[in-house]
């Protein structure tokens, strides 16, 4: 059983199998899909929010209270879209992880080919990135 609300976990599914879909390589994008789901700190940063926006609804009837949780959560989400951060941040621990190990891998998983094709994928996708920095 989830220690998270069930919004929460349906948000960090939807989130896993977006972010998988950035990926044409299997290994990668499983890789990915498999990193963002068992991310407790993705998790709570989600779990952190939906719970703020349920507040926010059930304290409707207290103006106080309703304001203070949208500010709550207008301001976890103006530090640079918090959410966002922990996703790429979820994203890069799962690609770094592929990188530091797929040489390490048995090939009667996955093939030479499709090991290649993931390393390549995902040179391409930190120089993508790192141009988007500059």
């Amino acid at each position: 059983m989830s220690r998270f609300s069930r919004r929460a976990d349906k948000r960090v599914r939807k989130i896993a199998k977006r972010q998988s879909k950035r990926f044409n390589s299997k290994i990668l994008a499983n890789a990915v899909y498999d990193h963002v789901l068992q991310d407790d700190l993705l998790a709570r940063t989600v779990d952190i929010v939906e719970e703020l926006d349920e507040l926010q609804y059930q304290a409707e009837s207290d103006s106080n209270l309703s304001e203070l949780a949208r500010r709550g959560r207008y301001e976890l989400e103006n530090e640079k879209e918090i959410v966002d951060v922990a996703i790429e941040r979820s994203v890069d621990e799962a690609l770094e992880d592929v990188a530091e190990t797929i040489d390490e891998w048995d090939d009667d998983v996955w093939s030479d080919e499709a090991k290649q094709a993931a390393t390549r994928e995902l040179r391409e996708f930190w120089d993508s990135e790192g141009a988007d920095d500059e």
